[in-house]
């Protein structure tokens, strides 16, 4: 991976264990991605996987299951959506994982995520503080 593709918080794949960016450094073609607790672990990010985004891990985080039939054809697919504003109920994040790829669609906006990493960027660009679980 890029460091330039990364930001702080960003949950990603170290050698089959999950790590939090801690600390980016791409400069001058440097290249580096930190994490750790105490002291900050300093890896290449060419070393470093992005996580897949999957149905297990929307659901896990909120995201719910429905079926949503498509008005021009009348076929059914599968939908994942995340509400942070009941109040709204069609307002929110929609996840159609069944299209070219992983679509988002917020407030009538798509975007095509397929990792983790990238669903953080999305929720950060919305305003909405999530802690991902994975």
């Amino acid at each position: 991976m890029n460091a330039k593709e990364l930001q702080i918080g960003d949950l990603v794949d170290y050698r089959g264990k999950v790590i939090e960016v801690t600390s980016l450094y791409a400069k001058n073609g440097s290249n580096e991605v930190g994490f750790g607790n105490k002291e900050d672990i300093w890896v290449n990010g060419c070393v470093l996987n992005p996580i897949p985004l999957t149905s297990e891990i929307l659901e896990k985080n909120g995201f719910v299951k429905e079926i949503v039939t498509n008005d021009d054809t009348n076929d059914d697919y599968t939908a994942y959506h995340w509400n942070p504003t009941p109040q709204y109920p069609s307002d929110g994040l929609w996840f159609y994982p069944t299209f070219s790829g992983y679509a988002f669609d917020y407030i009538m906006s798509k975007i095509k995520i397929k990792y983790v990493h990238e669903l953080q960027h999305l929720l950060r660009l919305c305003g909405i503080d999530k802690e991902i679980t994975l």
